[in-house]
C-alpha cells in the first residue's frame, strides 16, 4: 500500500501561517508574541521562496513576489512600532489605574493601527495575487479547503 502524501496539507498549513502572520503580529499588544517587541513579520525572502516552491513560480514571478513582500514589510514597519508603543502605553495605563475613557482611547488607537496593518496586508496580497497564473491562483485558493476558516480570517482570498 502506498503511503499517504500529506505534503499538500502541511504546505497549506505553513502557507496559511505565513500569510496570516501579519494579522497575528498586529494583535501582539494584547496576548500576541509578547517579549521585547512585535518584530516586522516574516522574512520576505522566505515567503517568496515558499510561494515559489508551493506554487511553482517562474524566476520573474519569484523576483516580483520577493519585492512585493519586502515592500509590504517596509510599509508595515511603522505600524508595528506604533503597536509596540501602544502596548507599552496600555500596560502603563492599566498599572496606573487610568480612567475608563483613557483606556478606551488606547484601545481605539490599537484598533485603528491593527486595521491599517490589515489593509496593508490585503493590498500586498492583492498585488501578489495579480502576478499569478490562473493555475497558480487555483492552487492558492485550494488552501482554503484545507484550512476551514482561513478564508474568513484572510478576506482577500474569500470569494
Amino acid at each position: 500500500m502506498k503511503p499517504k502524501n500529506n505534503f499538500p496539507k502541511i504546505a497549506g498549513l505553513a502557507l496559511a501561517g505565513i500569510l496570516l502572520s501579519g494579522l497575528a503580529l498586529a494583535q501582539g499588544p494584547f496576548g500576541g508574541r509578547g517579549g521585547a517587541g512585535l518584530g516586522t513579520g516574516p522574512d520576505p525572502e522566505r515567503i517568496a521562496q515558499f510561494m515559489s516552491n508551493y506554487l511553482g513560480l517562474t524566476s520573474t514571478q519569484q523576483a516580483q513576489a520577493q519585492q512585493i513582500f519586502k515592500d509590504g514589510q517596509t510599509a508595515a514597519e511603522a505600524g508595528h512600532q506604533q503597536l509596540k508603543a501602544l502596548r507599552d502605553q496600555a500596560e502603563a495605563a492599566v498599572k496606573a489605574g487610568k480612567s475608563d475613557a483613557e483606556l478606551q482611547a488606547i484601545g481605539a488607537s490599537v484598533g485603528s493601527t491593527v486595521g491599517n496593518l490589515a489593509g496593508l496586508r490585503l493590498k500586498q496580497m492583492s498585488k501578489f495575487y495579480a502576478i499569478l497564473t490562473p493555475e497558480q491562483k487555483t492552487k492558492l485558493e485550494s488552501l482554503k479547503d484545507m484550512m476551514p476558516g482561513a478564508g474568513r480570517r484572510f478576506g482577500a482570498m474569500a470569494h
